[in-house]
């Protein structure tokens, strides 16, 4: 496999080590303010908790994903130094890192959305949910996270099928 675009500085890769520390933190400070029904929170409606914690969640799950995947590039020195200023590959692969945590947050936000959407679409009555539809997006929402590589990329190609099914009967 072609590691060649794979280049950042140390300074990068001390950046992004802080950067994911950060969303870590961020993530379980959130996650743990719903599960725990903190007083910041407890006056919250369930699908702001749901939000909330699935927000959290999901910077858990893709910090612990990109953050394993810059430390295994690391160890097994795949990460090469930019060879001259004007590489792009450097700036390239910082973004795919510091973008992730960011995309994680946006997917859980959808994945929350598409199953409050399920849950209207399938009952007859509005139906008032309860506390496990907030652990429910949770969970949906650390896969989110850990995954947004292959969210993105089923969004890609999935997304865009859809998009054309849908404005062709127009």
């Amino acid at each position: 496999m072609n590691e060649d675009w794979f280049q950042l500085t140390k300074g990068n890769i001390y950046f992004l080590f802080f950067y994911n520390l950060f969303f870590l933190f961020v993530g379980i400070i959130l996650s743990l303010a719903v599960l725990a029904d903190l007083s910041l929170v407890e006056c919250y409606t369930i699908t702001s908790k749901a939000i909330i914690g699935g927000i959290g969640f999901s910077l858990i799950g893709s910090t612990i994903y990109y953050s394993r995947k810059l430390y295994k590039s690391c160890i097994n020195d795949l990460i090469k130094q930019p060879d001259s200023k004007n590489n792009n590959y450097s700036l390239g692969v910082l973004f795919y890192f510091t973008l992730r945590p960011i995309f994680a947050i946006a997917f859980s936000i959808l994945t929350i959305l598409l199953i409050k959407g399920s849950v209207n679409i399938v009952t007859v009555h509005e139906t008032r949910l309860n506390e496990s539809f907030i652990y429910l997006s949770l969970a949906l929402s650390f896969f989110s996270g850990f995954s947004a590589g292959k969210y993105l990329t089923g969004l890609d190609s999935k997304g865009g099928d859809l998009i054309e099914k849908l404005f062709s009967k127009f």
